[in-house]
């Protein structure tokens, strides 16, 4: 597969390189999308000639527009090849993400961890702070919670991957994304956060929302310690912030060498993709 992708894309692909196959062949041009700025003729030409024009901004989606153009400029493209390439695709993410069946080790490393640490713990962290700075402000007065006191949702726009990791930190990645390895792109992942006056504990209801087709639907039962409920004590969502809380600040921790003792202790790793990329492509919506 390697060896064809690089005869027919005319650069080096290795496994870490697929998506840049991967996406322009699992693609449509948006709608709204001024196609006269685009520099690219037509989404074949990264097949063509992939260093021609610039396509990461212009497109995204399925294989559903210019589907015919693809097969006939491209007539080594099959749909067997695709399933083939989408096979390892999902296989590398996954791996990327820390998403692996059994507990990978490494120089006394649980590489997953490590790798949720640093792809997911940034945001999930964030919601957790908000929910906390909403308890904290409810009945305050400081100038500090004014910004918050009043503010009913706070809306996140990110990256698939993102989301991805977002619900593998709760464990349930699996169960909720049902094809693929990433969600779709329209995608959205609800926080609500919930005040029991019964016995004025903070609980917080988890909602997913898959697709442009489908309606929003709770998830919070399938967290293993929210026991199958609906809504589920706060203290179980911050009991995830701090499992995957690096020892360090992220910026420190990511210049951490392999095997290099931190003042607590423990060993940590130094990522590449340290710092996460926001896009626009799906959102994650905690909503107060």
């Amino acid at each position: 597969m390697l060896a064809l992708l690089n005869s027919k894309c005319g650069q080096p692909i290795n496994l870490d390189y697929l998506h840049v196959v991967r996406d322009p062949l699992y693609v449509e041009f948006l709608p709204s999308y001024d196609i006269s700025k685009s520099t690219c003729p037509n989404p074949t030409s990264i097949l063509q000639q992939p260093n021609s024009c610039n396509m990461a901004p212009n497109l995204e989606g399925k294989q559903i527009y210019f589907n015919d153009t693809l097969r006939k400029v491209n007539t080594w493209f099959t749909d067997q090849l695709f399933a083939e390439l989408n096979v390892m695709y999902e296989q590398m993410e996954r791996y990327k993400n820390g998403d692996f069946n059994t507990t990978v080790e490494a120089k006394g490393l649980d590489i997953g961890l490590e790798l949720k640490k640093v792809r997911g713990w940034p945001i999930f962290n964030e919601v957790t702070e908000h929910m906390n700075s909403k308890l904290e402000c409810l009945k305050s007065g400081e100038a500090k919670c004014k910004w918050i006191k009043r503010l009913k949702y706070f809306v996140y726009s990110v990256h698939d991957s993102t989301v991805f990791t977002f619900l593998s930190l709760m464990g349930i990645e699996r169960k909720v994304i049902v094809s693929g390895v990433f969600p779709e792109y329209s995608a959205a992942v609800l926080v609500e956060l919930w005040l029991n006056h019964t016995d004025n504990q903070p609980y917080f209801k988890l909602m997913y929302h898959p697709d442009d087709k489908s309606a929003i639907h709770p998830v919070t039962k399938e967290i293993a310690r929210c026991d199958g409920k609906k809504f589920c004590k706060l203290d179980v969502f911050r009991s995830i912030a701090d499992k995957f809380k690096p020892p360090k600040p992220m910026h420190q921790w990511c210049e951490t060498n392999p095997g290099e003792e931190n003042s607590d202790g423990s060993n940590t790793a130094t990522w590449s993709f340290c710092i996460l990329v926001l896009a626009a492509a799906s959102y994650l919506w905690p909503h107060f």
